[in-house]
């Protein structure tokens, strides 16, 4: 038999594990959110905002991505799924297609949207 004490802690624990699993983001919603912040944001390296057609090149590089892993929680993602993303993905297109799976982990990580860079 619980105790109060104990009711209350088992049930603070699942109040905090839900809104730990709420927080975490799935590969389709951080694609999206990391496409629309790509819009609004200046490059580092030029400093001015992507053309058009970087949004849409970038929007096909995570395509496949969010084909085969979009309703998976991005921090889930590990270097098995990765390397099989990229090793599926034509030649010509891996190096892109990596730059921008990169991009998407560095943005997601300052937000605590995933734990660690699956690359």
């Amino acid at each position: 038999m619980f105790t109060r004490y104990e009711k209350r802690y088992t049930a603070k624990a699942r109040e905090v594990e839900k809104q730990a699993l709420a927080a975490r983001l799935t590969v389709a919603g951080a694609v999206e959110q990391y496409l629309c912040d790509l819009v609004d944001r200046d490059s580092p390296r030029t400093g001015r905002r992507p053309t058009p057609s970087t949004v849409r090149a970038t929007r096909v590089w995570l395509a496949r991505l969010m084909e085969k892993h979009g309703d998976d929680f991005l921090a889930n993602l590990g270097q098995e799924e990765i390397e099989s993303l990229l090793t599926a993905t034509p030649a010509k297109s891996r190096r892109n297609s990596y730059g921008a799976l990169s991009r998407l982990c560095t943005a997601a990580r300052p937000r605590q949207q995933q734990h660690s860079d699956p690359n």
